[in-house]
């Protein structure tokens, strides 16, 4: 097996495991860029170019899905996955909060300071030295003074480190009242099984509950006798289930007035039919007499902030925001090799049915090639052009100029689409499990301070999570065809491109270095670049009035 078949592989065994770890998500990132890139961000000579699809890869998504959808049904009962990592080189274990909690231990620290069974222990131990790429099945007994005996996973994730998950139960203080109530047992008698569900002797639940011996004994018989079981054994087995069929106690879920829904917005929206039974669906925002045509960003996608509308109104403007192909309510493309004349056939479509001959083009972030696709296309309808935060065309050696998150993002768009898709398979599952779009926006952010502050005010996190919900409303394969369509080469179009132009762009935007794309720009084309001071990636919702003042003055 080569290097680079590998780390495919691991790359593969990354998503599986994903499931089962709250890194999951960070973990496949980080594995998907081992696969990609040598040293200094430049790929790998040997990456393969699978160009359109790798099937092989493909077939391990409904089995992905399958297995997010079994993890998403186990975490509704108290159970906690913890998750070890051994270091074969010098022996030292990384955890996760719910290790942490079950070893009683700060972390890292030594396999062997670890209250584990002897044998477990020396079984983990040789799978770290020797490596396993299956998983292998082990019992642990974890605790010194009342161990538990709990169920383990090892395998060998990658040359020298070990992955070890632990499943067992919390048998937390709401969970045993709740269990107790079921099974018609007192509170004394429910104290009484608690002890035998956390491994101890009659004598310790005596001593720990002070009673006398005889009074735990016949407390144990009543247990015994309600539940028509010969041995406590057999009542914890019981308990255990009706812990997963119960679910997660009210006090532990989380508090919040309604809960989430992942669904895009639906408010001004309106659908146009189109050939092949498909649907367009698009957005009015702000009023007035100029309709301004706005092509949304990547996740951020046409919602705005208040200002920035009451701004709209002031100028007399209306944008009208039509939703790409897969993005919110407009139907996808019937390929991916029609992607990109789909989402141009749809945006005349709507100019036409609007009855808007001449107009300005709004491009906001990753839009940019449609824009001036549609450019090329209807020359004599688009005026001016004004773009938010935007990206001019990106070729392989700009690839370093970018952040982890959108250097990955272009380097699978360009090469390996299919990676692009299993990547975001399991960010989509991820967080819908764990987190919401908010804890996804706040990973992709991690290298940008100023843009992380924005999701901690309720005004500008808003419209980001909607742009998150329109992203992922029909699944992965919507950005695997619009991150294609960026990646593209259509720089002759951004050269031969004569229109009027404005570029804004956040001094402090992380996603591709500032200088690269005011460099860019100015060298190709006449366009008036700015570049705004104290604003991010999220320019668009940090200065409203700004981004309006420039949209009134290509009219």
């Amino acid at each position: 097996m080569t290097e680079m078949e590998t780390r495919y592989r691991q790359l593969v065994e990354q998503a599986y495991s994903a499931v089962d770890s709250e890194s999951g998500y960070r973990d496949v990132l980080e594995q998907t860029y081992r696969y990609l890139f040598s040293d200094e961000a430049k790929l790998h000579a040997e990456l393969p170019r699978y160009g359109a699809r790798d099937i092989a890869l493909e077939m391990h998504l409904p089995q992905l899905r399958d297995r997010f959808e079994q993890g998403a049904k186990a975490e509704s009962a108290d159970t906690n996955y913890a998750v070890l990592t051994i270091s074969q080189r010098d022996g030292v274990t990384q955890a996760n909060d719910a290790a942490e909690k079950l070893f009683k231990t700060s972390f890292p620290c030594k396999l062997e300071a670890l209250s584990i069974d002897r044998n477990c222990a020396k079984r983990l131990s040789q799978i770290a030295r020797e490596g396993t790429p299956n998983f292998e099945l082990l019992l642990a007994r974890i605790g010194e003074e009342s161990p538990i005996t709990c169920l383990a996973t090892a395998r060998q994730i990658e040359a020298g480190t070990t992955e070890v998950s632990i499943s067992y139960l919390d048998w937390s203080p709401d969970l045993l009242d709740r269990i107790g109530r079921t099974l018609g047992l007192t509170t004394k008698e429910t104290q009484v099984f608690a002890g035998f569900a956390n491994n101890l002797s009659q004598s310790q639940i005596a001593e720990r509950n002070n009673r006398s011996l005889e009074t735990v004994r016949s407390q144990s018989k009543s247990i015994l006798r309600k539940t028509g079981c010969a041995r406590m054994s057999e009542v914890v087995q019981i308990a255990a289930g009706l812990a997963y069929l119960q679910g997660r106690p009210d006090s532990d879920a989380p508090k919040v007035t309604t809960p989430l829904v992942w669904e895009t917005p639906q408010n001004e929206m309106t659908l146009l039919p189109r050939p092949n039974s498909r649907q367009l669906a698009y957005y009015k925002r702000g009023a007035g007499r100029n309709r301004v045509l706005f092509l949304h960003g990547f996740l951020q996608g046409p919602f705005f902030t208040n200002p920035f509308e009451r701004a709209l109104e002031e100028e007399h403007i209306q944008l009208i925001c039509p939703s790409r192909p897969g993005f919110g309510y407009t139907s996808m493309s019937q390929s991916r090799s029609s992607y990109e004349r789909t989402a141009l056939e749809d945006s005349i479509a709507l100019l036409d049915h609007l009855g808007i001959e001449q107009t300005v083009l709004v491009c906001h972030q990753l839009s940019t090639n449609h824009a001036f696709r549609l450019k090329a296309a209807i020359p004599d309808r688009i005026k001016a052009m004004v773009m938010i935060s935007a990206s001019p065309p990106i070729d392989d050696v700009y690839l370093k100029q970018m952040d982890t998150p959108t250097r990955i993002a272009a380097a699978t768009a360009r090469h390996t689409p299919s990676v692009l898709k299993l990547i975001n398979e399991v960010g989509i599952h991820s967080y819908r499990r764990r987190g919401g779009p908010k804890a996804f926006l706040q990973s992709r952010y991690k290298s940008s301070e100023m843009d992380l502050a924005t999701l901690e005010d309720p005004l500008l996190c808003q419209p980001q999570i909607d742009g998150v919900f329109h992203y992922i409303e029909q699944g992965s394969e919507t950005l695997v065809r619009d991150a294609a369509a960026s990646m593209a080469d259509w720089s002759d179009l951004f050269v031969s491109d004569d229109c009027p132009q404005r570029w804004l762009h956040g001094a402090e935007c992380t996603a591709l270095n500032v200088a690269t794309v005011r460099d860019i720009v100015q060298a190709r084309v006449q366009a008036h670049y700015e570049i705004i001071p104290h604003t991010s990636t999220n320019l668009i919702h940090q200065k409203p009035e700004l981004v309006v003042s420039a949209i009134a003055q290509s009219l």
